[in-house]
């Protein structure tokens, strides 16, 4: 039962992503996303899932980390619906195919293709218009090669009936666009080393440039000795096993926590992934060998918890899709304003 259990709840709503989709995602299906149970003995299943249950909250450590300040506005992309044809992407198709298309096409009287296909005047016009206009509106990949003109032709209907998605606005970062810092988690670990775990958390946490400056002036004017000011002086970094807990000041929350090792498995809401912790690294070696002229933050994102993301047009699919970057970036000078999604593994991966 217990194995049955494990494998049900795998899913791959889409492909490559083997989680639940997020509640804001429009692709969601909560019901598909939902393992039923069912069992001729429920004491037999009540029992194994209560034992899960009390496992899972005896290893399980949840640390919400800090919030950091900003001293500027942070602003997300919002996108809306644009019904327009002239920005359609193009779709892909063989050329080859594309002229047994129109020859299809042209075979049917016009009253016949839109009774056939359940399509208005407008549309049969727009697809009549692309035929003329091929460069326009279609791409040629020999790899796009269909067979039926009549699931082409459904195809190209459906293409043409897309959603445009486009940015619409741009509005101030909410409390609950980026959540997942407030549950990084430790499992399957002692109280020891989940109360090592938060001291250092708190250590590099309480780190500031401001604090520093403090405690110098205070040893410089005998108000503390050395010893206390070698006690008190806080670190902006630690390591606790795999982990570099790090405090960067331009970070969105404070301190960032990236893995020297791939697919850790006793840490959850971290930075796990080699080409992310390579990014940080490299990151940190940069601004601190240069001195960055404008204000900035930045922020690391979990696909299946954050709420920002970047429509595209999959051409392989031929329909939209959302890409979840790892980073954002936000940059501001004197009335220059950007945003920079960055994702250092790439879009295909």
């Amino acid at each position: 039962v217990l194995q049955s259990i494990g494998r049900g709840i795998r899913i791959e709503p889409q492909k490559g992503i083997r989680t639940r989709l997020p509640i804001y995602d429009e692709n969601k299906n909560t019901v598909l996303e939902t393992l039923f149970v069912f069992s001729t003995n429920k004491g037999a299943v009540r029992a194994i899932l209560d034992a899960i249950d009390k496992e899972k909250g005896t290893d399980e450590y949840v640390f919400p980390l800090k919030r950091t300040p900003s001293k500027f506005k942070l602003l997300i992309p919002e996108y809306g619906n644009i019904n327009n044809y002239n920005y359609l992407p193009r779709f892909n198709i063989s050329e080859n195919r594309l002229e047994q298309l129109k020859e299809y096409f042209s075979a049917h009287r016009k009253e016949l293709f839109m009774l056939k296909f359940n399509i208005s005047d407008k549309l049969y016009e727009v697809i009549k218009y692309s035929f003329a206009n091929p460069s326009k509106y279609y791409q040629y990949n020999n790899r796009f090669n269909y067979d039926d003109m009549d699931i082409l032709a459904h195809r190209i209907i459906n293409h043409f009936r897309i959603t445009i998605k486009d940015i619409t606005n741009v509005s101030e970062i909410k409390d609950d666009t980026i959540t997942h810092f407030n549950n990084v988690k430790l499992l399957n670990t002692s109280a020891n080393d989940a109360a090592e775990f938060r001291d250092d958390l708190n250590s590099v946490m309480n780190y500031s440039s401001d604090t520093i400056t403090s405690l110098i002036a205070d040893f410089q004017s005998g108000k503390i000795s050395q010893s206390q000011f070698t006690n008190r002086i806080p670190s902006n970094k630690k390591r606790f096993k795999d982990l570099e807990i790090v405090n960067m000041e331009n970070h969105y929350f404070s301190p960032i926590i990236y893995s020297s090792v791939e697919q850790i498995d006793y840490a959850k809401n971290i930075i796990s992934k080699k080409s992310e912790s390579d990014f940080i690294s490299a990151l940190e070696k940069y601004i601190s060998q240069n001195t960055l002229n404008f204000e900035w933050m930045f922020s690391k994102l979990e696909e299946n918890t954050d709420s920002i993301y970047i429509p595209y047009y999959d051409g392989e699919s031929n329909k939209y899709s959302n890409f979840y970057p790892d980073f954002i970036f936000w940059l501001k000078s004197k009335n220059r304003y950007k945003i920079i999604f960055v994702d250092p593994k790439g879009t295909s991966h």
